[in-house]
């Protein structure tokens, strides 16, 4: 539900739906991903990273896009 809601372009409506998001569910790694990218532009750069490095471990394929999105970039681990 949460990535519907934020493809209608509802972030704050999404955030508690993408922040319920559990390891093993279908969406995990994209549901975490989108999170950072919430949290980076709302200045949450602890929550932000903390949501990035959830989805990157779920998803390494995730790591070019992360490494392309400004909002995330600098919080990319180093080795990566």
């Amino acid at each position: 539900l949460g990535l519907l809601l934020l493809a209608h372009q509802n972030a704050q409506e999404a955030k508690p739906w993408l922040e319920s998001a559990r390891p093993g569910q279908p969406d995990f790694a994209q549901a975490k991903f989108q999170l950072a990218i919430i949290e980076a532009f709302a200045g949450n750069a602890a929550a932000g990273r903390e949501a990035l490095d959830a989805a990157l471990a779920a998803d390494p394929r995730l790591l070019p896009l992360a490494r392309a999105n400004p909002a995330l970039s600098g919080w990319v681990p180093a080795g990566r």
